[in-house]
């Protein structure tokens, strides 16, 4: 069927002079626009144009919709197309979905049209704008560097394009971040997930502690919190000195009051006290402590949690020793690999009290796409 087209390169300059001044409509345009600019710039053509996402314009304007792929999304609203799957019919397919979603609500398409101008004005002096167009729109982590190659900020962000030109939304005069003066160019790393994102600039931000950024400092804990019954059997949420225990505490605070205090405080949320502890069955009690002690826990003392998405070719392990977030590492296959080889190329992260949080919202949010490994009570690093 393609067998005598012209090559991209023989119709380049063509295309380019058609599109040239128009707004360009595709349905999924991240994937089609960033394709044409990329073939574009292999022909020494830099292309740069107002776009419209027809996926994201149809679940505005037509709301509740099963699927929203293309050919679905026509059937359910009544456009009648042929040849799908082939560039012309798909082409067709889109450009009548664009007109009916035009006839339906025709402010919405003026409120989606998304500008990829870029304004030298915007950026200082020296600064290779060219180099923006290899921004992928994906997760990941961007840096800021000074001419020395020093890191003035860096950011984990859903969309590393949209966090990279976030920065520059006014004439590069009137920005007020002084570390930004100073900027020379930027460099970026896609990860597999934005939890693998959020710990990438929690090390990198804690090893070279970026102008920009607030210092992440490693925390002294003195003290833990333990799961201990009475003589009744009332399990409860016990803190004390580390250097007076020798089991491995679930949670750790910097001091013994701290650990109270905030015990106390979790007690209190969902209604329960070590005083009236007697109004309630030692079963519905204990149940109840178990489930607070896991809502600040992780599932298991040592485990690996894996992250896999069926689209990408890396999966992310996450590593807990001891009940503390140790690192990740990424692997190709979580299947094949053993402890030995996860060790080895583990990444290491700070666990700060913010991330703690963010990683036990990401175990309750993602639980059912996670792939949990219990390791056993060995104390391994």
């Amino acid at each position: 069927m393609v067998r005598n087209a012209p090559t991209f390169k023989e119709v380049a300059h063509k295309v380019f002079d058609l599109l040239k001044g128009h707004v360009f409509v595709a349905h999924n345009v991240k994937f089609d626009y960033g394709f044409l600019k990329a073939s574009f710039k292999a022909n020494q053509l830099s292309y740069r144009s107002n776009h419209i996402c027809t996926v994201e314009l149809s679940r505005k304007v037509f709301l509740n919709q099963s699927s929203y792929s293309l050919g679905k999304l026509c059937q359910a609203i009544g456009i009648q197309v042929s040849n799908r799957h082939r560039a012309f019919g798909d082409t067709e397919a889109t450009a009548r979905l664009f007109k009916k979603i035009c006839e339906t609500d025709p402010k919405k398409v003026l409120e989606e049209i998304q500008s990829d101008e870029i304004n030298p004005i915007f950026f200082p002096q020296g600064f290779n704008i060219d180099d923006l167009d290899n921004l992928p729109e994906t997760v990941g982590v961007y840096r800021f560097y000074d001419s020395n190659g020093h890191i003035l900020y860096l950011a984990k962000t859903k969309n590393l394009r949209n966090g990279v030109l976030s920065h520059f939304k006014l004439p590069f005069s009137q920005n007020t971040s002084k570390w930004l003066q100073n900027l020379k160019y930027f460099d970026f790393k896609e990860m597999p997930s934005e939890m693998a994102a959020v710990m990438l600039e929690n090390r990198e931000i804690y090893l070279y502690k970026p102008i920009g950024n607030k210092t992440i400092k490693s925390v002294k804990n003195k003290a833990g919190a333990y799961l201990k019954s009475d003589e009744e059997g009332y399990c409860d949420i016990i803190v004390d000195d580390l250097s007076k225990e020798d089991s491995v505490p679930f949670f750790k605070f910097t001091s013994v009051i701290k650990g109270n205090k905030y015990i106390q405080q979790l007690y209190t949320k969902v209604g329960i006290g070590q005083t009236d502890k007697s109004q309630h069955s030692i079963e519905k009690y204990n149940h109840k402590i178990s489930l607070l002690a896991q809502s600040i826990s992780y599932p298991f003392q040592n485990c690996w949690v894996i992250e896999t998405k069926p689209y990408q070719d890396v999966s992310v392990i996450y590593i807990i020793n001891n009940y503390e977030l140790k690192g990740y590492a990424l692997v190709v296959d979580p299947k094949y690999v053993d402890f030995e080889e996860v060790y080895s190329i583990k990444i290491d992260v700070i666990e700060t009290s913010e991330l703690r949080r963010f990683f036990l919202q990401f175990l309750r949010q993602k639980k059912s796409n996670l792939n949990i490994i219990d390791l056993g009570v060995s104390d391994n690093e």
